[in-house]
């Protein structure tokens, strides 16, 4: 199964204070500041005890400290928000517990995770240290975001060598920064003289210290490093008076003397384990065929020789960062074809203790191409399942050109990802790559290649050609690998969905789920499971697919998964079997988590068909506005591509709201964009345009009256029928057989029309259609009434008769005919106009939007839209949201 990656839990530790440390209370006043600001920048060039600093005062503070300590692989931005979520998990374990599960990063993720902070019970400090080594837009972006719509309880410190990209201008001007900078790091005389002579035990003049401190400019590292020299020195005057230049120079001059007082065996240890971002006892050992690198390790942390303790058990070590470089410099320059050696030998102790992540870091680091492949194609599969593609990615990117092609099953595995993600476009270079590489013939990489090729394919609308290639692929699939069994099957049963063969699509997807489910594949096996509810809902089978869909909820609750991004397309089917029985209410909590999570995945085919989904609810509450806006979110994911079998529910959902305006030629227009004809020749793939079409040549008879448009509209339906019938959709034959009903009934053929009714509400009745019946009002009411009187006196056989108390059940859920002599009063003007933020909220309130998904929107708090709404429905004196969302309608806040 798919499980989270370890995480390195000294990264979550701040370094812990020496307990002789100097007190400054200078310093100290500037930090604290920071308990109430919302942004702290602690800014200076390395050496300036920037984390000491923070660390120390952090220590003092009587509220909880959150603390993430940076290095270059946070520059995967799904990675980085792990770590944040994992930092933030030691203040209130709720928070951003569901980032492991999400396929990607975005928006809605960092709204997700803000309004997780925003819930934390009590203020506390967030210390992000070290964040210059930051350079990804993506990762930078998710500090702005968060500094952005910053909850109150948040208090951000950063530590970092370079200010980071935030508005600190505009911070600064409200008020709302507190800077520490170089100038209040600095030692003063009298910090430097407790220091050098308390701290580093040397016994100094006053004068002495003043000429030292005037030299390193109360440069911390400077200045620790020269007290290291002068414990050894006979003439610490002078040693002194030598020192000029750069602070560079200065650090190189006294790191050269700090090391050249060391015994040999101890040079050579700092220099060798340079390597080394973090440093341990048996990793040491390891790197340095060495047996008491923890005595080693002990003995320079209390020599003060720049060994930072990273835990309290002190375990886990680093050098400071400017002296981990001058040694590794001087192992470069004495030792250079050691060096590759030494990172080998850390890559091997990190894949011995499971660390795939290290273990493949250092392995580049080593130059050694064979060895990161061989890591890459054991490990990345693991690693791209748990989201963290980006990272494969970059190692790939990182292998010499002619070593890309030799890591098929890393190249596969980020492919894999991006198709279930719908991101067709940047799927190639992978599959070339792997494909390359499969000279050797090798079974799994030609089924995996298949696979992915039968994925593209199917996705850019040629099923048929699809189903050739994914067959193939489920072929060579081998009998052990369950992960390239279920990815194959998964492509076979798609393509087949897309084909219109629906028995084998379904046949597919049910051999497919347990593999994928087995394997950890998540994100596949809930897409599974929403195709499938997508293709028992155009069978008819509500029941079927509303059973598949709870079933997969519950369980996913019982492992605690029950907020996984992985369940957005799950959530979205339940709601459209929900708002096919005219459970409006339900269906719109059911389509909100479907949102939240989409956004977290960033499947666009499950946001696309969501939004959609949304649209033909709000328009069956008569929510014509709201059902604009929906449309229009899944009109703005079509730009960014989709599956082509999404295409066809969004221009349907146009024409129905463009009619439902009395707007035909909105209609046609959305009709013509498809290049498809009312007259050519329907299929499964065209089947829902053609529907629409049938739509519009029913509207244009009803209001132009023109038998012909009426007699083209019948031979449609019928050419639908012929279609749908055979190949079991029945959910769309008891659709086309009420369509075609209201074509007769237009027509004047009231008892024709009486039959295909009738015909429709038996293939309905079992599995509660409701809505498809409610929706087409007044035409309807007077046929079912006539229907029920038939029924009634026994006019149609018993055997074959749907039930009275079904067709009651829908007259009960249609509204209640309009008062056409009724008029609205004129409204009166409010006392206080609603406030801009409070229209927003009004806005999404119109969408059917619940409190949550609001706060997602807006990226606020839940308390946030609660105060919002109870503000707007006292300035519109209303109680609830339907009153609400009238009175806005009525007073011009919203569409008629």
């Amino acid at each position: 199964m798919n499980t989270a990656p370890p995480l390195l839990a000294t990264k979550l530790y701040a370094p812990r204070p020496r307990r002789a440390l100097v007190a400054r209370a200078r310093l100290d006043e500037c930090l604290a500041a920071a308990r109430t600001a919302p942004v702290t920048v602690v800014a200076a060039p390395a050496g300036f005890g920037k984390t000491t600093a923070v660390s120390a005062w952090a220590a003092t503070l009587d509220r909880p400290v959150a603390w993430l300590a940076l290095d270059e692989a946070d520059n995967d931005p799904a990675r980085f928000l792990r770590y944040l979520a994992a930092a933030l998990q030691r203040i209130d374990p709720a928070v951003g517990r569901d980032l492991n599960a999400a396929a990607g990063s975005g928006d809605a993720l960092l709204a997700a995770l803000v309004n997780d902070v925003a819930a934390a019970p009590a203020d506390f400090i967030l210390v992000l240290d070290d964040y210059h080594v930051v350079d990804h837009p993506a990762v930078h972006g998710a500090l702005q975001a968060i500094v952005a719509h910053q909850p109150p309880n948040l208090h951000l410190v950063i530590v970092t060598r370079e200010d980071p990209p935030l508005p600190l201008a505009r911070l600064r001007a409200r008020g709302e920064l507190v800077e520490v900078r170089a100038a209040d790091l600095r030692f003063t005389v009298a910090e430097a003289i407790l220091f050098l002579n308390q701290t580093m035990g040397l016994a100094l003049d006053d004068a002495a210290v003043a000429a030292l401190d005037e030299r390193v400019e109360g440069w911390i590292a400077g200045l620790q490093l020269a007290a290291l020299s002068l414990q050894s020195a006979a003439d610490p005057a002078a040693v002194i008076a030598e020192l000029d230049g750069s602070h560079h120079f200065i650090l190189g001059y006294l790191a050269d003397e700090v090391l050249r007082r060391l015994p040999p065996d101890r040079q050579a240890f700092l220099r060798e384990t340079s390597v080394l971002d973090r440093l341990c006892g048996p990793l040491c050992d390891a790197v340095t065929a060495r047996t008491d690198s923890d005595a080693v390790l002990t003995e320079l942390y209390a020599a003060n020789v720049f060994v930072v303790a990273l835990d309290d058990a002190h375990r886990w070590f680093r050098y400071h960062a400017l002296f981990r470089d001058l040694l590794r410099r001087q192992l470069e320059r004495t030792t250079p074809d050691l060096v590759p050696t030494l990172y080998a030998r850390a890559s091997a102790w990190f894949e011995a203790e499971g660390d795939a992540i290290a273990a493949i870091e250092h392995a580049l680091a080593a130059g050694d191409a064979a060895r990161t492949v061989r890591l890459l194609e054991a490990h990345a599969r693991a690693i791209v399942l748990r989201g963290e593609a980006r990272l494969v990615d970059g190692w790939i990117r990182r292998l010499p050109a002619a070593w890309r092609s030799a890591g098929p099953h890393a190249n596969l595995a980020c492919a894999w990802a991006l198709l279930l993600r719908g991101d067709l476009d940047a799927i190639e270079p992978y599959v070339q790559a792997a494909e390359a590489s499969a000279a050797g013939d090798d079974p799994v990489i030609r089924a995996e290649c298949l696979g992915l090729r039968a994925g593209l394919v199917s996705l850019r609308g040629d099923p048929e050609r699809a189903c050739r290639i994914a067959q193939e692929a489920v072929d060579l699939a081998p009998a052990g690998d369950d992960y390239v069994r279920g990815m194959t099957r998964f492509c076979l049963a798609t393509a087949c969905n897309y084909a219109g063969r629906v028995a084998q699509a379904v046949e597919h997807y049910q051999a497919a789920l347990p593999l994928c489910l087995a394997t950890g594949n998540t994100v596949a096996a809930m897409l599974i499971i929403g195709n499938l509810t997508v293709l028992y809902l155009a069978r008819g089978q509500l029941q079927r697919a509303a059973d598949l869909c709870r079933q997969t909820i519950d369980a996913a609750a019982r492992r605690g998964q029950d907020r996984s991004p992985a369940l957005a397309s799950v959530h979205g089917g339940l709601g459209d079997v929900l708002l096919a029985r005219h459970d409006l209410d339900a269906a719109r909590a059911q389509l909100a988590v479907a949102l939240t999570l989409g956004r977290r995945s960033g499947h666009v085919a499950t946001l696309t068909y969501s939004y959609t989904v949304l649209a033909r609810l709000e328009q069956a509450a008569g929510h014509l506005d709201a059902a604009e806006s929906a449309l229009a979110e899944a009109l703005a994911l079509r730009e960014r591509g989709m599956p082509a079998w999404v295409a066809p529910h969004i221009v349907a959902q146009q024409v129905s709201l463009a009619l439902a305006r009395d707007d035909a030629a909105a209609a046609a227009a959305a009709l013509a964009r498809t290049g498809v004809s009312a007259g050519q020749p329907t299929s499964h793939t065209l089947e829902i345009v053609h529907m629409a079409h049938l739509r519009l040549l029913l509207h244009r008879g009803r209001s132009e009256g023109g038998a012909a448009v009426l007699d083209e509209a019948y031979d449609l339906a019928n050419r639908l029928l012929a279609s749908a019938q055979p190949a079991d959709r029945m959910g769309r034959v008891l659709e086309i057989l009420l369509l075609r009903a209201l074509v007769q009934h237009a027509q004047g053929d009231t008892a024709a029309a009486l039959a295909d009714l009738h015909q429709s509400l038996l293939l309905a009745e079992s599995e509660r259609y409701v809505t498809l019946y409610v929706a087409e009002g007044e035409p309807v009411r007077s046929l079912l009434a006539a229907l029920r009187r038939d029924l009634v006196r026994g006019e149609r056989p018993s055997d074959a008769a749907v039930a009275v108390e079904y067709i009651d059940a829908l007259l009960a859920a249609m509204p209640a005919p309009a008062d056409a002599g009724a008029a609205l009063p004129a409204p009166a003007e409010l006392v206080e106009p609603l406030t801009e933020r409070e229209q927003e909220v009004l806005r999404l309130m119109a969408q059917g939007l619940t409190y949550q998904q609001m706060a997602d929107q807006l990226i606020v708090s839940i308390n946030t839209v609660r105060y919002h709404v109870k503000s707007l429905y006292g300035k519109l004196g209303v109680d609830n949201r339907t009153a609400a969302l009238e009175a806005a309608r009525v007073h011009g806040y919203l569409g008629q």
